[in-house]
């Protein structure tokens, strides 16, 4: 009798106990027949659960009494069924569960200039559906269950991806528009492309010595012992995707690191002789922060003593969300201020008399991570004043 080797082994290890007894049996299609792979099978009253195998075949060992199961399956309609387990014997249950009610998702998929892209891999985020294909004129079609919510991904090779999230209940058009890719391969001979940030002991710097790709490339800073040397990029990431790059390293091997940051959480670590490698990561939606690190430890020097990075490719990104939805409170002699935004790091609050007027550095009166500030004490000193709040990345 075929059975999973997870369910076997769990059976087979309390098999000699009292009190318990086996219920297995097959999940299939209610409409084909076919066995079911990786319906979940759970007892509705205790914590046991399966999944079937590639024969639609559960086992499970539970305590002898009448008890509910409960049979679900991505793109199935959830059925129960009652069962009395004997107490040290076997009963069999089969289930056949009938398909969810499915509808057609289709749509165009298009480059920046609005002309349809050919195979472009259109993916339902998370689930088991296999992605599909665009044909000539960008058209592609796909069936998913109704009465849930998706995230459709459209991705082609040479272009941003592009993704919507949204409710599915009846047949629709959902069209897609892939971005640029978005790069960084130091070709301004600068850091002026994005909004990078050094830090650590010493600062990365633009090197034209052996670029991966074209004539200029980061190098890491000259450090000591115990020191780091740090380069970093916040971005508001609009489509969840990858971040790729190429690294090179010479280093003491297995002490002194070039390592690759996401959000303050590291991803990896490179060290001794590197040639130019590429890396790819998974980034999600929202506001994030890439760091590349290159670090020593308290003693030796091997090799250049330094890393180099060369053509990153972000995940599309795009400008923060603007600040909307300004509401203003008088508390007292304080001004409370909160707003709607999302993506930014931190909110950046000026004051001015004129509406009309530019806000100065002058005019800044402090500094919100969150999307609201007080104005203390205020209206002590003025009877009317206007606020700018600019959302920083």
């Amino acid at each position: 009798m075929p059975t999973s080797p997870q369910s076997y082994s769990v059976a087979a290890s309390h098999g000699i106990l009292s009190g318990y007894g086996t219920v297995n049996g097959t999940v299939t299609d209610a409409s084909t027949l076919l066995p079911i792979s990786g319906a979940l099978v759970k007892n509705q009253s205790g914590p046991q659960s399966g999944s079937t195998n590639g024969s639609g075949w559960y086992e499970l060992y539970l305590p002898a009494s009448t008890l509910t199961l409960e049979y679900s399956a991505w793109g199935y309609i959830s059925d129960t069924e009652s069962v009395t387990v004997p107490d040290g014997g076997i009963v069999t249950r089969d289930k056949a569960l009938t398909l969810a009610p499915s509808a057609e998702l289709y749509g165009y998929v298009y480059d920046p200039g609005d002309a349809p892209v050919y195979n472009v891999k259109v993916t339902a985020v998370g689930t088991p559906v296999d992605p599909v294909y665009t044909d000539i004129s960008g058209y592609y079609s796909m069936t998913l269950p109704t009465g849930d919510e998706y995230t459709v991904r459209a991705s082609a090779s040479g272009f941003g991806s592009d993704q919507e999230t949204f409710v599915f209940n009846s047949t629709m058009q959902q069209d897609f528009h892939l971005t640029t890719i978005i790069s960084e391969d130091f070709e301004t001979g600068d850091f002026t492309s994005y909004p990078w940030e050094m830090g650590g002991n010493a600062p990365w710097t633009i090197t034209s010595t052996d670029p991966y790709e074209g004539t200029y490339c980061s190098k890491s800073g000259t450090i000591s012992d115990n020191q780091t040397s740090d380069m970093s990029v916040n971005v508001n990431v609009v489509v969840g995707d990858t971040i790729t790059f190429y690294y090179k390293v010479s280093s003491e091997s297995n002490y002194d690191y070039l390592r690759f940051y996401i959000d303050g959480a590291q991803q990896n670590s490179w060290s001794g002789t590197v040639g130019w490698t590429q890396a790819s990561y998974s980034v999600t939606t929202g506001n994030h922060t890439f760091l590349w690190r290159y670090s020593k430890d308290y003693s030796v020097s091997s090799g250049s003593d330094c890393a180099w990075i060369d053509y990153i490719t972000f995940p599309p990104i795009g400008p923060l969300e603007p600040v909307t939805d300004v509401t203003v409170l008088v508390s007292g002699s304080d001004i409370e201020l909160y707003w709607t935004a999302s993506g930014a790091t931190s909110y950046n609050v000026y004051r001015i008399s004129d509406p009309f007027a530019t806000p100065t550095p002058g005019d800044l009166i402090g500094t919100a991570t969150t999307p609201t500030y007080t104005d203390e004490n205020v209206l002590l000193t003025e009877e009317k004043t206007f606020y700018v709040i600019v959302a920083v990345n």
